[in-house]
């Protein structure tokens, strides 16, 4: 009996030991394929290796750039699902937090790249987190605003108006929700510019008393007068002297009879970049006929402007905005978004604040009138 038992005993210690041998072998392939796993979404979720070789030296097009784009929506989303993946798989791997926090970022890239296939996920990753109790108010405040700000783009088709108003009505849902939070009250100063550019005088200046009473700082205050500041001077002569990037005086009296646009722009904005070459194609063929351009320079240093001007050959009128103390023109108007283009008709009058549409039917338009 003896003998039975002990056999009985060797016969469930060898079973226990092969249990455990078995969970430790499952337990080691686990977690190496959560190593592997692990490493496929840090591989595919690297950004892309610089810009493509076809771009060297060149600017790139339009179409160019927007595939660019689709490329880069896309392999981010691949790589948001396996980050998805993982912490679906291994809920309890010390990275399963991360990942949850990655495919949220990454959802968010994809769709500002244009990946509009992922708009659903994002909502839903979104919602999910506003909702937890855990979330520190820093980050429910930014995913709330990122919602603000998407519920407004849908309204691009139905024009500006209605994004205006959709973002202005978000900012004072954001106001009750937060408020002891100046960020809402900075979105209504990014609003104002928005109304600036679109014309939209009566909501810019309704905004901007508002935010007068408001406890922002006095330097988002100076920039919303600095905007409305603009329209001070439109339908009048505008007045312009400044140092040219050759030593000589800029000065719109002299250019009387010549249809001026003055371009605010930098060589690390990609969209102002992008206009160059529609830029020196109406400089070329109109410059003859009345036209002339001034381009306000907002790059660090001149040396900067000197070697971009060369390089794409830029051959008009230059003036390094950042030599100028007090803000120099671009802070004077408020320019907070650039490409920024206005055009001066040959009175010397400032007519359009938003020349970027439409530039070249807006040019010749002006050139065709008659003067003096």
């Amino acid at each position: 009996m003896k003998r039975i038992i002990s056999i009985s005993q060797c016969f469930l210690l060898g079973a226990a030991l092969l249990l455990a041998s078995t969970v430790f072998a499952q337990e080691k392939d686990q977690k190496a394929e959560a190593e592997k796993t692990w490493q496929e979404f840090l591989q595919a979720s690297r950004p892309p290796g610089g810009l493509p070789p076809e771009w060297k030296g060149e600017l790139p097009t339009q179409d160019q750039i927007n595939e660019y784009h689709r490329k880069n929506g896309l392999q981010t989303a691949k790589a948001a699902d396996l980050a998805r993946a993982f912490y679906e798989k291994f809920p309890d791997h010390p990275n399963a937090k991360l990942a949850r926090e990655k495919e949220l970022k990454l959802n968010e890239v994809s769709v500002q790249l244009g990946n509009t296939n992922r708009v659903v996920r994002l909502q839903e990753l979104r919602e999910s987190l506003i909702n937890s109790p855990d979330l520190p108010e820093g980050e429910r405040f930014r995913l709330r605003l990122l919602q603000v700000q998407q519920e407004a783009s849908g309204k691009n088709g139905e024009g500006m108006s209605a994004v205006l108003d959709a973002m202005e009505a978000g900012s004072r849902k954001l106001m009750k929700e937060f408020p002891g939070r100046t960020e809402p009250y900075n979105l209504l100063v990014q609003i104002v510019s928005a109304a600036v550019q679109d014309g939209d005088l009566d909501r810019a200046r309704r905004l901007a008393t508002e935010l007068e009473g408001s406890k922002l700082p006095e330097a988002s205050k100076n920039l919303v007068r600095a905007q409305l500041k603009r329209y001070d001077v439109v339908g009048k002569p505008f007045v312009f002297i400044a140092l040219g990037l050759d030593g000589k005086e800029i000065n719109l009296e002299k250019l009387r009879g010549k249809v001026v646009l003055i371009d605010y722009w930098a060589s690390w904005c990609g969209p102002c970049m992008a206009e160059v070459p529609n830029m020196k194609r109406l400089y070329e063929e109109l410059h003859s006929q009345g036209l002339e351009i001034i381009g306000v320079n907002l790059d660090e240093s001149r040396d900067v402007l000197k070697t971009t001007v060369e390089k794409h050959g830029m051959n008009w009128l230059h003036h390094f905005d950042g030599a100028n103390p007090d803000g120099g023109w671009a802070g004077k108007y408020g320019i907070s978004a650039i490409p920024t283009m206005w055009l001066i008709d040959r009175n010397g009058v400032l007519r359009d604040l938003n020349a970027r549409q439409d530039l070249e039917g807006k040019i010749r338009k002006m050139l065709a009138e008659k003067y003096p």
